[in-house]
C-alpha cells in the first residue's frame, strides 16, 4: 500500500498535468500582419497587396454595351480599394473588410452597380478567380476616423457575421483620406432641351448644375441615345461648394444624314436623376 506522502505527490503531479491540458491562457492565434497602403503581406504562400484607393461620390458604369449609367452614393461616398493577390490560394473578396474607426464594414457580395463598370481604380472587380481588381465600400461622409483594410481567414467568415480576428491589416495614411474628410456634394440640375428643331439643324442640349452641398465634388453624367440611333457619351463636372456651371452639347447625328425618323429620343443622367427627352424633327421626310 503506498504511503500517504507518495499518494499526495502523485495526485499533485496529476493535477498539474491536467491544469496544463486545460490552460487556455496562451493565445495560439498568430499576430496580425501590419502594413501600409502600397505594401505587400505574405500569408500561407499567397502575397496580397493593397495598392491604391479612390474616394468618389459617384462613378460611371456601362449599363449596356452602348449606354452609360451613373451610380451615386447620395449623402455617403464610395471608397474603392485596389488589390492584387498572387500565390497558391488567393483569398476571396468576402474575406476582406474595411475597418472604419473600429467598426467593421463587410465587403458587399452584391456590388452597387452592374459588372461592366468604369471604376476609378483597379482592372475590374476583385474575385478569387481574378485576384487583381478592386473592392468597393460605401462609407459615411464626412468621415473623421481612421481607415484600414483587413483580411480574415476565409473559413471564419460567414454571411451572418464578420469575424474580429484579422490576419492582415493595411493602414491608410491620413493624407490619402482628404476626400473622405469633407461633407458630400449635393447637385441641383436643370435641363434645357427644345421640343423641336428643323430636320437639318443640330439639337442644342444644356445642363445647368449647382453644387448646393457643403463639400466639393464631381457631377458625373451621361447622354444615352435611344431612338433611332443607340449610343452614349459621358461627362464629368468638378464643382466647389456653391459653384455653378453649364454643360453644353449638341445632338447632330441626323444632320446631313438619312434618318428614317421624325423625332430623336435620348436620356440624360446625373447623380440621383434621369430624364427622357423626345425632340421632334420638323420637315423630316
Amino acid at each position: 500500500m503506498p504511503s500517504r506522502r507518495r499518494l499526495v505527490a502523485s495526485l499533485g503531479a496529476a493535477l498539474t498535468g491536467l491544469a496544463g491540458c486545460l490552460d487556455t491562457s496562451s493565445d495560439s492565434t498568430p499576430p496580425t500582419a501590419e502594413a501600409t497602403l502600397g505594401d505587400s503581406i505574405s500569408l500561407d504562400g499567397t502575397t496580397v497587396t493593397a495598392t491604391e484607393l479612390a474616394a468618389v461620390h459617384s462613378y460611371h458604369y456601362l449599363s449596356a454595351p452602348d449606354a452609360f449609367g451613373v451610380e451615386s452614393a447620395g449623402s455617403d461616398r464610395f471608397l474603392f480599394v485596389a488589390l492584387t493577390a498572387s500565390g497558391e490560394r488567393p483569398p476571396p473578396g468576402r474575406a476582406f473588410a474595411l475597418d472604419v474607426g473600429g467598426d467593421r464594414l463587410a465587403f458587399p457580395e452584391a456590388a452597387p452597380a452592374p459588372e461592366r463598370d468604369l471604376a476609378p481604380v483597379g482592372d475590374g472587380r476583385y474575385t478569387e478567380e481574378s485576384p487583381q481588381g478592386y473592392l468597393v465600400f460605401r462609407v459615411p461622409a464626412p468621415l473623421e476616423t481612421s481607415v484600414a483594410v483587413t483580411l480574415r481567414q476565409a473559413s471564419q467568415v460567414s454571411d451572418s457575421r464578420v469575424d474580429d480576428d484579422a490576419r492582415a491589416r493595411w493602414s491608410i495614411p491620413d493624407a490619402r483620406l482628404d476626400a473622405l474628410r469633407s461633407p458630400p456634394p449635393e447637385f441641383a440640375v436643370s435641363y434645357d432641351v427644345p421640343e423641336s428643331v428643323d430636320a437639318n439643324d443640330p439639337i442644342p442640349v444644356g445642363i445647368d448644375v449647382t453644387n448646393k452641398g457643403d463639400g466639393s465634388g464631381v457631377c458625373r453624367g451621361a447622354i444615352n441615345h435611344t431612338h433611332p440611333m443607340h449610343g452614349g457619351d459621358s461627362f464629368s463636372l468638378s464643382l466647389d461648394s456653391g459653384a455653378s456651371t453649364t454643360y453644353e452639347m449638341t445632338v447632330d447625328y441626323h444632320v446631313d444624314d438619312r434618318v428614317d425618323a421624325d423625332s430623336l429620343e435620348f436620356d440624360l443622367l446625373v447623380p440621383g436623376d434621369a430624364r427622357s427627352f423626345t425632340v421632334t424633327l420638323e420637315g423630316a421626310a
